[in-house]
């Protein structure tokens, strides 16, 4: 997060970028709002003092997350780019219980500010989903915390060494987001493959733009684009 570096993020045309990489380093989180507020750009944050209520193993009270979630607004409260709280990544149903006390507090305490949670794409298992089906996944979701939006990533180009370029199911997978988000009346987003990383191909210009034209396509109204590192 230098400044180069987000000088090339506004140039390339995004607008909002989560801070992720080090919850635990309050600090160093203001450094980067600053200087994405310096080059207009907003901040999805990532502070450890929310993540610890999600990762513990007993269902925080919902006053202890009141208390939590006022300590972190008030520590950022000089920054106006700051837009999202960042609750977790691929949560199992067992967690929305406690995503749902976080939601209900920054929604309460911070009106303006969303909740950042993002769920399991389809091709996750029914043990990681912790439903029988990947719609009960998504409507439980939807009905336990009355989310923002509905947020999923989908790497569908997997690249060599395997019998299929392709995963397949992610024109599936966004129709079925674009459904359920529809019935709960709530918005869409999705994140797609940039880079290359894991078994995952080095994508072309042109498949990104197939992901992006796809993920229009159907309906979702915020696209992301993740990276494990800058290439």
């Amino acid at each position: 997060f230098s400044e180069s570096d987000i000088k090339l993020m506004k140039e390339a045309g995004f607008d909002t970028v989560p801070i992720q990489r080090f919850p635990e380093n309050h600090a160093k989180i203001k450094d980067v709002v600053n200087l994405l507020e310096k080059e207009g750009l907003k901040a999805a944050v990532c502070d450890d003092r929310i993540t610890k209520l999600y990762e513990a193993s007993e269902l925080p009270t919902q006053e202890a997350v009141d208390t939590a979630v006022q300590e972190v607004l008030d520590y950022y409260k000089d920054y106006s780019n700051i837009t999202e709280l960042i609750v977790c990544d691929e949560p199992s149903a067992d967690k929305f219980d406690v995503i749902a006390r976080l939601a209900d507090a920054i929604h309460r305490l911070s009106p303006e500010d969303k909740v950042f949670v993002n769920l399991f794409p389809s091709y996750a298992s029914a043990a990681s989903l912790g439903t029988a089906t990947y719609r009960e996944y998504l409507e439980t979701f939807c009905e336990k915390v009355k989310p923002d939006y509905i947020s999923f990533d989908y790497y569908d180009l997997i690249g060599p060494g395997y019998t299929e370029y392709h995963r397949g199911g992610f024109v599936k997978n966004l129709a079925d987001v674009t459904s359920v988000a529809k019935k709960y009346n709530t918005e869409t987003r999705v994140i797609v493959l940039l880079t290359k990383h894991s078994d995952y191909t080095n994508v072309t210009q042109a498949e990104i733009n197939w992901q992006s034209n796809l993920s229009v396509l159907f309906g979702m109204k915020a696209l992301s684009f993740f990276t494990y590192a800058l290439p």
